[in-house]
């Protein structure tokens, strides 16, 4: 199932509210990579603050302590172990 842009609506505001990640895969039947696609704003440009503006309407409380930034994915370096080190 694709996302429309209103389904990226509530997927930003879900994502404000803490909803966890496995409960939208499910409520939308989609895989994470579409809901990151989604915070990455790759798909659906504008939804987020489209989204913002009616979260400051429903939930102004937590809207005031809402960072409405894109995901930014973080990088995972694995550093090598260093051989030289365990030699005796």
């Amino acid at each position: 199932m694709a996302l429309s842009f209103d389904d990226a609506v509530e997927i930003w505001i879900a994502k404000w509210r803490n909803e966890h990640v496995r409960k939208l895969c499910a409520v939308y039947d989609v895989d994470p990579r579409r809901l990151y696609e989604v915070w990455e704003e790759k798909v659906h440009v504008g939804s987020r603050s489209v989204g913002y503006a009616r979260f400051k309407v429903e939930d102004p409380q937590l809207a005031a302590i809402t960072v409405p930034e894109p995901h930014q994915p973080t990088l995972r370096v694995v550093k090598k172990v260093q051989p030289e080190l365990f030699n005796d």
